[in-house]
């Protein structure tokens, strides 16, 4: 994984935390994982 996603993790990680709901939480998860698809599909070759 590059810097990039590392720190899109980070966030979303913290956000989720910092809020502690549940249906923010299922949210962060569904950015967390768009990004992190997105992000491999449109450059695979840097995983």
């Amino acid at each position: 994984m590059n810097a990039k996603r590392v720190k899109i993790a980070q966030s979303v990680a913290k956000y989720a935390v910092a809020r502690h709901s549940s249906s923010r939480w299922n949210t962060a998860m569904k950015m967390l994982k768009a990004s992190l698809l997105a992000g491999v599909s449109a450059s695979g070759s840097d995983v």
